[in-house]
């Protein structure tokens, strides 16, 4: 008899992942802003990195390649639940949070290449020397 495997369950990818924290992190800053008011005049949606923020935030502001947009007038905390759904998920904003995600990697690999080359020009000091 063959031992039963199991089966294979593929693994989401880390960026989903970062995408999905993300989405819930906003739908619990939503949330508590509703328990102070029911529109969000003059909230500025922005995406840092790898997190949404509802600004003012009380403890962090965004980083310096944080994308902005304010909420019109008169835009209830209900309907932004209501387009996110019980998943609290909308495919613009996670296509979003997915490019800044790809960029922030991009830019990791070249600052990494970017510091290698220096790292080979200095070295050529060092066998000069």
């Amino acid at each position: 008899m063959i031992p039963c495997s199991p089966a294979f369950t593929p693994q989401p990818q880390a960026t989903d992942l970062k995408a999905t924290a993300a989405l819930l992190q906003l739908a619990m800053q939503l949330h508590h802003q509703r328990a102070t008011a029911h529109v969000l005049d003059g909230r500025v949606l922005v995406l840092d990195d790898d997190a949404y923020l509802l600004m003012p935030h009380p403890v962090r502001e965004p980083g310096p390649f944080a994308v902005s947009v304010e909420f019109p007038d008169g835009v209830e905390i209900g309907a932004v639940f209501d387009l996110l759904g019980s998943s609290f998920d909308h495919p613009c904003l996670r296509q979003a949070m997915l490019l800044v995600a790809q960029a922030k990697e991009d830019l990791d690999v070249a600052r990494a290449k970017a510091k290698g080359l220096i790292q080979d020009f200095v070295a050529e000091f060092a066998q000069a020397a």
